[in-house]
């Protein structure tokens, strides 16, 4: 958790560094999308059917205030989201030159010895991944302040209406967190250090093939498809390992999620026995829910 936290951290610095404030804009903008505009619906539609419970009748004077809000609430959210569709591919390309910039910069630095050592091959191999690896830490670390958001949100909300849903909802989330965590252990070599020699088999052969002088003799002798047949090996290799240790985490982590959707039921099944009793109104199950 705290190597995720730390990747996560490192990640948006390279953001903000490469795309500025529009770096936290785009970040702010995916929490907007995915928890607040939907907690802003679900919050005045909690009390409009309160309000149509009531023994009163309603005008459309009485719910403007309610208009308005989820009117401004939309606006924004389209602002945010064209926002985001025009500029996140821009952002992303823009980061990727930036992290192009600094490796450039470090290779310039370093003694020409250091190129000849076979470890530092391998490295050079795992940079080709790194901009796909950077923007993947930024999604999780984007998901993990959505999360919390979600969670705080939450619970604020129904600290009154029901206080066991903190408590339940961390319990049930843990064997999900753990499971997640173990198959981010499992599987994170194979995108990373095992990836290098398919990375580099695949550079050389697309090098040999490229070059003026290598490519002619590759038509004259006929090596390509011997070349081909190389890649297709390692490759058939790296992905029957990465298989092997990725595929058998299906199962663990449906049986975690299932778990956690068992104790959203009960939570439910709670909820919706008040309102059956009279203890609560059906906005605020409409909120809890």
């Amino acid at each position: 958790m705290r190597k995720s936290l730390s990747y996560g951290f490192k990640a948006l610095n390279l953001a903000w560094k490469a795309n500025g404030f529009y770096a936290v804009l785009a970040i702010l903008s995916k929490l907007y999308d995915s928890t607040i505009y939907p907690l802003i619906q679900v919050l005045l539609l909690s009390i409009l059917l309160d309000l149509l419970a009531q023994d009163k009748s309603l005008t459309l004077f009485n719910l403007g205030w309610i208009i308005v809000i989820y009117l401004l609430a939309s606006l924004v959210k389209l602002s945010l989201k064209s926002f985001l569709d025009v500029k996140e591919a821009f952002l992303q390309t823009q980061q990727e030159g930036y992290i192009d910039l600094l490796i450039s910069k470090k290779l310039t630095e370093l003694d020409p010895a250091t190129f000849e050592n076979p470890e530092f091959q391998d490295l050079l191999a795992q940079l080709d991944g790194i901009k796909g690896t950077l923007q993947m830490h930024l999604v999780r670390f984007t998901s993990l302040i959505d999360a919390v958001f979600k969670f705080i949100t939450a619970t604020v909300i129904l600290s009154f209406t029901f206080p066991l849903f903190a408590p339940l909802i961390i319990i049930a989330t843990i064997p999900s967190y753990i499971t997640w965590d173990r198959f981010r252990v499992k599987t994170w070599p194979y995108y990373v250090e095992k990836k290098s020699i398919v990375t580099r088999v695949t550079q050389y052969i697309k090098n040999l093939l490229s070059s003026d002088s290598t490519s002619k003799e590759a038509i004259i002798f006929q090596t390509g498809p011997v070349l081909l047949s190389k890649i297709k090996k390692e490759q058939k290799s790296y992905f029957s390992e990465f298989a092997k240790a990725n595929d058998p985490w299906i199962i663990n982590i449906l049986l975690a999620r299932v778990l956690q959707f068992g104790v959203f039921a009960y939570t439910q099944y709670l909820n919706l026995s008040r309102v059956l009793q009279g203890t609560l109104s059906i906005g605020q199950f409409t909120l809890v829910f």
